[in-house]
């Protein structure tokens, strides 16, 4: 802006001073005196004058050049040329992870989409077999499935057997450690209970033979259900738990 305005002032300077000697106003030789209008008509620069005016537009034609090439805008320096590399190159790294990530979204919703109906597929057609599968074979599962119970049963019940021999066996040791004892019945039933009849020679005997069946770990519970003297023995009979578990 400084500059235009010298460059104006110097070239308005230039032609109100050709203007001014061109009227007559002001004389070639410096003189301030006026003159006739028909003598400023008629006046004629000397050679110095002329090439002083020359040297005068050619100043003004340049500073007017030199005005009308001046750029205004700022010139940008190499930091922040860098810095607009560096926005640009940021902002196409931006939208290409924009980019990116829209397409991998997609690419994740079509395949997950994908596995959804093959999975139904999948469970369709399982379905499907399932039921051809209840449908023809119904038979042969329902007979393995009593083969099954059958074998359970089987297992269940050799679990839970013993042996009544020697069951039998222990009892006629117990009756042996007494001496004159004889047991002439058994009975055991399901539920592990039992029951003994017999006889001894005395009442004595059968106390010895309470006394031993009460303290041995095979039997639990034991009592006297009944006793009777004969002539020559005495009865009698006793009830109780068995403990299986000995004997399996």
């Amino acid at each position: 802006m400084i500059n235009n305005t010298q460059g104006d002032t110097i070239e308005n300077q230039a032609e109100n001073q050709m203007m001014n000697q061109a009227e007559g106003r002001v004389p070639a030789g410096g003189n301030n005196s006026k003159k006739d209008p028909a003598e400023v008509e008629s006046v004629i620069l000397t050679p110095e004058e002329e090439e002083k005016q020359e040297e005068v537009k050619a100043h003004a034609d340049e500073i007017a050049s030199i005005s009308e090439g001046i750029d205004l805008v700022p010139l940008v320096t190499d930091v922040q040329a860098q810095k607009e590399d560096k926005k640009i190159k940021v902002n196409v790294s931006i939208i290409v992870s924009a980019f990116i990530l829209i397409v991998v979204s997609f690419a994740i919703i079509i395949v997950n989409v994908s596995f959804k109906n093959r999975l139904a597929d999948e469970k369709e057609y399982l379905s499907v077999l399932t039921d051809d599968i209840r449908k023809n074979y119904t038979d042969v599962i329902n007979s393995n499935n009593q083969i099954i119970d059958r074998i359970d049963l089987y297992k269940e019940i050799k679990s839970t057997q013993y042996a009544t021999d020697e069951v039998v066996e222990f009892f006629n040791d117990c009756a042996s450690q007494v001496g004159n004892v004889s047991i002439t019945r058994y009975d055991i039933s399901a539920n592990s209970k039992i029951s003994i009849r017999g006889t001894a020679a005395n009442l004595q005997d059968v106390s010895k033979l309470w006394y031993i069946l009460c303290n041995n770990n095979n039997l639990t519970g034991i009592t006297l259900t009944s006793m009777g003297k004969g002539v020559d023995k005495v009865s009698f009979a006793f009830s109780g738990t068995l403990i299986v578990d000995n004997f399996l």
